[in-house]
This record gives C-alpha cells, sequence and structure tokens, in this order.
C-alpha cells in the first residue's frame, strides 16, 4: 500500500478501530523515512492526531507504546499530546514486560 493509500484511508479515521487508526499511521511513519512531509500541519493527520488524542485513555498497552513509537516517527510537535500518552504509558506501567519497552 502507497503513501496515498493510507492517507485514503486514513481519511476515514471515525470508522477505524484503534488498531487501525495507530497501525495506520505507524505505516505512514515508516513510509517517510527521511522525514521530507510537516505531518503537524497536513489536514488528514492532524484530524487522526486529534482523533487519537480522544481515543488514548482507551488505548491498550501495546498501543499506547506504538502511539509513541508513531509520534517519534512522524515528529509530532503536539506537546499535550505527548504529555498525554506518557501519563498513559506510565498508568499501564505494570502491563509491560521488558522486551516491550525495549522495542
Amino acid at each position: 500500500m502507497s503513501g496515498n493509500e493510507i492517507i485514503l484511508n486514513l481519511d476515514n479515521h471515525e470508522n477505524l478501530a484503534n488498531s487501525e487508526l495507530v497501525s495506520g499511521l505507524l505505516e505512514l511513519g515508516k513510509r517517510d523515512k527521511d522525514k521530507k512531509f510537516d505531518w503537524n500541519a497536513h489536514p488528514v493527520t492532524y484530524r487522526c492526531l486529534s482523533d487519537i488524542r480522544q481515543r488514548i485513555p482507551c488505548l491498550n498497552s501495546k498501543h499506547l507504546l506504538q502511539t509513541a513509537i508513531l509520534l517519534d516517527r512522524l515528529v509530532i510537535l503536539d506537546r499535550n499530546l505527548w504529555t498525554s500518552t506518557s501519563k498513559n504509558i506510565l498508568r499501564l506501567l505494570h502491563k509491560y514486560k521488558g522486551r516491550d519497552m525495549a522495542v
């Protein structure tokens, strides 16, 4: 799937499950290895990140770690999103194994 297809699928983010939304944004980060694009200003990713901000308290431990990874890969600068992600990761710290944190 190309980056444009991923963006097209993410445009329908309201109907995506948590795992699909997180996976789509992760895949988008994998496609932009050179970090050419400003995903903070892109209209589709901006709406997806606003949606994921609302979903963070409901995410499981695996998806929270993946959210931190995708925020790093997409070079997201939203301090509130980072703070919310880190607080919820700490909330679920008892769920992680050493291998999870190494990833």
